[in-house]
């Protein structure tokens, strides 16, 4: 029956019916590429994300002990509030010899924590006193953090710096709070 089919028809009618099926099978070939290409990337990503969780789950125990040994080393009792921020910025800047000037943001409140931001700026310091300042402030952590550190040289002495220290705190509540 095809055969007489395709006996019947004219040479042009024989082409375009042999282009159609040659274009109707490039579609279905590059549908089912296409649909092969979305699943090997489906699998190369879940396969990555596996790994990535495999390696999370085997470096578990260590996440428990950091967290154990930094619970055991906070102590809530000794967060700073915004006036104790800024009166420890202010004793390190004494301490050190330095001008500065201290600003401080509006405080965030958190659930259990408030949140408070203090900005140092350091103006015509050379490179040791700013060293000193810093060390300085390293051990006040975790209670209070350099957030970010902008320096850039005096405008009126080129051979100094400038320096804007960024610091952030936070109170906890201790009534109520538990790790």
């Amino acid at each position: 029956m095809i055969r007489s089919f395709f006996n019947r028809i004219s040479l042009r009618e024989k082409i375009l019916l042999t282009a159609f099926i040659w274009v109707l099978i490039g579609i279905f070939a590059s549908l089912i590429i296409q649909t092969a290409r979305s699943n090997w990337a489906e699998l190369s990503e879940t396969r990555n994300f596996l790994q990535v969780q495999e390696l999370i789950l085997d470096r578990e125990a260590a996440y428990d002990e950091r967290f154990e040994a930094i619970t055991k080393r906070f102590d809530g009792e000794f967060t700073l509030d915004e006036t104790e921020l800024r009166n420890r910025l202010e004793a390190i800047c004494k301490n050190v010899g330095v001008n500065y000037t201290l600003t401080g943001s509006p405080p965030r409140q958190e659930g259990n924590f408030s949140l408070y931001e203090a900005s140092v700026f350091l103006n015509g310091v050379e490179m040791p006193e700013l060293l000193a300042f810093y060390n300085d402030t390293v051990p006040e952590a975790p209670y209070m953090r350099l957030d970010a550190l902008t320096l850039s040289p005096s405008q009126s002495t080129p051979s100094k710096l400038s320096a804007k220290f960024v610091f952030k705190s936070f109170e906890m509540e201790t009534g109520g709070a538990q790790f």
